[in-house]
């Protein structure tokens, strides 16, 4: 009988972030190996859809190995599950194999992925809530390491004239959701309102760093921002791999709804982390089954 886990990997780097996080936790505690479901990525070619786009797969710039999960492990655990109304009975056969697939109901936590006596576990979601690792952080960590950049010249000269105190990380995200509904892409009243609410936390003098995927958009409408830089793609690095080690060495954060900004809010080391995120995160999914905002973070609306 298989013993695995198997994590379905979908999305860009900052979900499979999330996915992986699960995956290896839930692999330490039960202590069954990690395999990745890796048919959503490029190199499958899947038909894409507005649910299934195509992606490449990301974790290789923190180092993580893509284990691809045996094709007689998927058959032994999804291929029969394709039809919703199957699901909850076929568990009824899952149960007792001591194989179940998790597919994630809603965006909230849930316990029952860790209070389960199952060995063998396909996971299907985005699972883009702390709780499920929070307890590992120190772990999460180390994987999600910048050991392999943080020693590069440039990289040291920004962060060397980053005043924490009075430095915002301000991230704007646009050019994959303009055309995804799922993703509300914030207005800019949003940062407008996040930058009045600095004005009352640190005080009315700071300097924003703006990061972002749509630069030319930034310099025509973030002009409001008295004191700012423009953090050009020659930071970027691989698969932005630099931007987001360089994000995460601040102290305060502007982001909008996506999962890389908040990794970078996340990573961050920093002690008493002021952090803006929008009061909306989704387009489509009801704000009350959502959990991926943790307590303390400040939520704004736009």
């Amino acid at each position: 009988m298989i013993k695995v886990i198997i994590v379905n990997l979908k999305g860009g780097l900052g979900n499979q972030m999330f996915q992986y996080a699960l995956g290896y936790c839930l692999s330490k505690k039960k202590d069954v190996p990690l395999y990745f479901d890796l048919r959503l990525m490029n190199e499958h070619k899947i038909k894409p859809s507005p649910r299934n786009v195509p992606r490449s797969f990301d974790l290789d710039i923190f180092g993580i190995e893509k284990k691809e999960a045996k094709k007689i492990d998927l058959i032994k655990t999804v291929q029969f599950m394709n039809s919703y109304r199957l699901r909850k009975y076929i568990a009824l056969i899952l149960d007792k194999l001591n194989l179940f697939i998790f597919y994630e109901k809603n965006r909230i936590y849930e316990n029952r992925i860790y209070n389960n006596n199952f060995k063998n576990i396909y996971l299907d979601g985005l699972w883009q809530s702390e709780n499920y690792f929070k307890n590992f952080r120190n772990e999460i960590l180390n994987l999600y390491n910048f050991d392999t950049i943080n020693k590069k010249e440039k990289n040291i000269e920004f962060i060397k004239k980053i005043d924490l105190s009075k430095s915002i990380c301000l991230n704007v995200r646009r050019k994959d959701f303009l055309n995804n509904s799922e993703h509300n892409i914030v207005s800019t009243k949003y940062y407008i309102n996040a930058i009045n609410k600095f004005k009352e936390i640190i005080g009315p003098k700071f300097r924003v760093y703006i990061f972002s995927d749509d630069l030319d958009w930034c310099k025509k409408n973030l002009q409001f921002i008295d004191d700012k830089e423009f953090v050009e793609h020659e930071y970027a690095g691989y698969k932005f791999y630099d931007y987001l080690y360089l994000m995460s060495s601040f102290k305060n954060f502007i982001i909008p709804n996506s999962s890389f900004a908040w990794w970078a809010c996340w990573l961050s080391k920093q002690k008493n982390k002021n952090i803006i995120t929008p009061e909306k995160w989704s387009g489509l999914v009801d704000e009350s089954l959502i959990d991926i905002v943790p307590s303390g973070w400040i939520r704004i609306k736009y």
